[in-house]
């Protein structure tokens, strides 16, 4: 099963940062879109959702603060990495920031930088929304939500375990969160410790297929991501 990876909004006019962090993740997730102008981001952001961005601000560019402030509006619970010029006056750039910026989070890299550090911060960025998506969805009652205009849904699944040492079959009734969903399986997340190989079934809701894990992964809080294959 192929979970569909995350979106990341890379804003700049410097063709050259667009190659160099395309470069860096050709190879693995996550998944990013370029715009050379905020006229092409807008563009961008009519059509994709996104779950992390990039955005090159000068204060000298009225239109690079107005695009912050939609994205604000727009993306409010995803983080924004701020890519500065080191000639901008701190104290006056931060002030900006936080009069624009209202919900989330953001951090600031100051150009030129290292691309290695560069990639660090954005799987941070990255780590750290996840897990706080998590904990809100575990945390809720069931009622459906859209997080970072990725459809989620909180629902009751059925998981048939195969005990093969014992030569039955026990059925558990466990909550979890749908992250992903494609027409081969799905990605989930749930505080019951799943393993690799599991059979499981989904109870109501609007999946009535079975599956089987495919990989699972341990995450903070003892919280287990897995991706479950279609039969």
């Amino acid at each position: 099963m192929k979970i569909a990876p995350r979106k990341v909004l890379l804003i700049d006019s410097e063709m050259l940062i667009h190659l160099a962090v395309s470069q860096a993740y050709r190879d693995k997730g996550p998944y990013f879109i370029t715009a050379a102008s905020n006229k092409e981001a807008l563009t961008k952001m009519d059509i994709f959702s996104f779950d992390l961005f990039l955005l090159a601000l000068d204060l000298k560019d009225v239109e690079s603060l107005e695009l912050l402030k939609t994205i604000d509006e727009r993306f409010p619970e995803a983080p924004v990495i701020l890519m500065t010029n080191g000639a901008t006056e701190y104290c006056s750039l931060l002030e900006k920031i936080e009069e624009t910026r209202k919900h989330g989070t953001w951090q600031l890299i100051e150009k030129p930088f290292n691309l290695d550090i560069l990639t660090v911060l954005i799987e941070r960025c990255l780590h750290e929304q996840e897990r706080d998506q998590i904990s809100k969805e575990q945390d809720s009652e069931g009622h459906e939500k859209r997080c970072y205009l990725r459809s989620s849904h909180v629902q009751t699944i059925q998981l048939l375990i195969d005990a093969a040492d014992s030569g039955y079959k026990e059925e558990k009734s466990v909550r979890a969160t749908l992250t992903d969903v494609s027409d081969g399986g799905l990605g989930l997340v749930t505080k019951y410790p799943l393993k690799k190989s599991q059979s499981i079934r989904f109870a109501g809701g609007s999946i009535s297929k079975s599956g089987v894990v495919a990989w699972t992964a341990l995450m903070d809080n003892h919280i287990c991501r897995a991706g479950v294959q279609f039969c």
